[in-house]
Formats: C-alpha cells, sequence, structure tokens
C-alpha cells in the first residue's frame, strides 16, 4: 500500500468511527427522561418512557431494509441519509415540543437513523476491510459507538440541566460525522476505482434474515438494561439517578475495552463468538436483576454491555464471513 492509498484508508477509518460515535445518538435523551416528565406532568412515566420505545421502533424495520437497500442505492447517500435523519430527529422536538407526540416522532427519526447507520456501517466495513483488520474495525466501531454514548449522554445531561429541550442540541455532534462522510467516505464511482477489496454478494449479508435476527435479540437484551437500570437500582435501594448514571458511564468504559479486544477474543473463540455474547449478555442479566449490592449490580451491568459488544460485533462478522456468495445465504 503506496502512501497516497495509505493516507485514503486512515480518512476512511476515521469517516466510518466518527460515523459509529453518533450511531446510537438517542442515548442522549435518557438522563433528560426525569426532566421531560416534569415538562409534561399530565403524562405518565409510562407514556415518558415511550421516547426511547420509539426509538427502537424506528430502528429495527430499517436495519431490515437497509441491508437490502444497500444493494441498490449508493452507500454513501444511505449513510448521509441516516445522518440527517439523526438530525432531524433532534431538531424537530426542539423547536416543536407543546406536545409529547413531536418528541416520539423526533426518536422515529433518529431510530430510522440508527438502523440505517448500524447497518451501513457493517456493510461499508466488510467492503473495503477483510482479515483481521476486518475483525479490529468491527470491534473498533462498538467501542465507538459505546465511547459515544458515554459523550452524549453526559453532554445530554449537562443540556438538560440547563433547559430539558435543550439535550436536543447534541444532535449538532452529528455534523462532523457528515462533513467526514462527505468528503472522505468513497461514492459508489471511486469504489469500482479505489476499492481494493471485492467480495460479490458480501453487501448482502446483513439481509440474511438469521442474522438480523439474531442483531435484533441482542439489542433488545442490551436495551433491556438501559431503560430500566436506573428504575431498577431506585427500587433495591442501592442508589440514585447519580449512581445509575455511574453504572452506565463505568459499564461502557467495560464496554469499549471489550470492543479494544474483540479481534483478540476472536482469535481464540472463533464460530463460538455469538456463544460468548450470549452467555455474558444472559448472565449479566441475571445477575443484574437479582443483586442485591451495587459492585454486584455492576458486574452484571459490565457483563451485559461486553455482551453485546461481543455479540453484535460477532453477528456482522457471521453475516459476513459466513456468506456463500453462490446462492447467497447465511451459513450460521
Amino acid at each position: 500500500m503506496n502512501s497516497t492509498q495509505q493516507k485514503s484508508n486512515i480518512k476512511l477509518k476515521i469517516a466510518i468511527l466518527s460515523v459509529a460515535a453518533v450511531a446510537m445518538a438517542n442515548a442522549f435523551i435518557s438522563p433528560a427522561l426525569a426532566e421531560i416528565a416534569k415538562a409534561f406532568p399530565e403524562v405518565s412515566m409510562t407514556n415518558i418512557q415511550l421516547i426511547m420505545t420509539f426509538a427502537m421502533l424506528g430502528q429495527f424495520p430499517f436495519t431490515l431494509i437497509t441491508g437490502i437497500l444497500g444493494n441498490r442505492i449508493n452507500n454513501k447517500i444511505l449513510v448521509l441519509l441516516g445522518l440527517i435523519s439523526l438530525i432531524i430527529g433532534g431538531i424537530l422536538p426542539y423547536f416543536l415540543n407543546k406536545s409529547i407526540t413531536f418528541l416520539y416522532i423526533g426518536s422515529a427519526f433518529m431510530g430510522v437513523g440508527q438502523g440505517i447507520l448500524l447497518t451501513m456501517l457493517s456493510t461499508i466495513i466488510s467492503k473495503y476491510f477483510s482479515g483481521e483488520e476486518r475483525s479490529q474495525m468491527f470491534g473498533w466501531q462498538n467501542s465507538f459507538t459505546n465511547g459515544g454514548n458515554m459523550i452524549m449522554a453526559l453532554i445530554g445531561g449537562f443540556l438538560a440541566s440547563t433547559l430539558w429541550k435543550n439535550v436536543y442540541l447534541a444532535t449538532i455532534l452529528c455534523i462532523p460525522s457528515l462533513l467526514l462522510v462527505l468528503f472522505w467516505l468513497p461514492s459508489e464511482k471511486e469504489d469500482s476505482e479505489k476499492t481494493t477489496i471485492k467480495e460479490k454478494g458480501s453487501t448482502i449479508a446483513l439481509s440474511a434474515i438469521p442474522v438480523v435476527i439474531l442483531m435484533l435479540v441482542f439489542a433488545i437484551g442490551f436495551a433491556t438494561i438501559i431503560l430500566n437500570s436506573a428504575m431498577l437500582i431506585n427500587d433495591k435501594g442501592l442508589g440514585g439517578a447519580d449512581i445509575a448514571g455511574l453504572m452506565v458511564s463505568l459499564s461502557g468504559l467495560v464496554s469499549v475495552g471489550g470492543g479494544l479486544l474483540y479481534k483478540y477474543v476472536m482469535r481464540i473463540s472463533k464460530s463460538f463468538i455469538l456463544c460468548v455474547g450470549a452467555l455474558c449478555l444472559a448472565s449479566g442479566l441475571f445477575i443484574g436483576y437479582f443483586s442485591s449490592q451495587i459492585v454486584i449490580y455492576f458486574i452484571g451491568s459490565a457483563l451485559v454491555y461486553l455482551g453485546f459488544t461481543f455479540g453484535f460485533s460477532g453477528c456482522m462478522w457471521t453475516g459476513y464471513t459466513g456468506l456463500d456468495n453462490k446462492n447467497k445465504v447465511c451459513k450460521l
């Protein structure tokens, strides 16, 4: 690889990881739920939590749809559309917030953006990287996603403390990623000239139904701890919102480390990576639910984050490396 190709490769990695850092942007809303509840006293707490749920409802179908669209639409355009959807999801509730319905709509837009970006990130990584470099990029993707979640949650909490609607200004962080993708992610024409890794049929790997189902299972397990951690900690008398926030941050740090180590875990576990992820996730949920001390709860929470990191990345690795190019069936 000459110096020009090396610079292009570095720019591509930066663009991809910048998108990964904001791909789960709706995390910034979580610290503001209590303040939003105060702004809408007539709305039940269950309906307040629907703000996060609508993001998932938007994300899941577009995870499926984008895997198919990736073969027909310029990948760069899809990534840009995903980022624009995230930005719209933040701008809309900031300016239109007299009714909680607008907050639901904004979350749905963010969910659509997340579904597009998480799918396209895996497609692009598989398209441009192979071997251990691909495994490393999948691991880095999860590290940057969880690291981005932590940063956006911290920024969201600070903004919400000034005025609840200010939390939506955190979507401004998506703009640098949009610019990096615009200038550094190759277009379809550039792909044909610059791409050194060409794997026929690889871009449809995530349309394989078993892989997508497994990805959703891991995402649901992860969402369980995200949505309910504050209430569970409070109900068990383990602490308040400050402790819940600390648990999220510390668990996120563990997950970032897991993403960095993903390549080495893959070397050891190989095809059993999904079992490793599922075991960590299930054990973490069990330990967290039955914990009676905050330290035990942290262990459970950290295992859930690790399970999601290994499992979600493992699903992407399985989808692409297990693809049969002849009949395009994903081998699990």
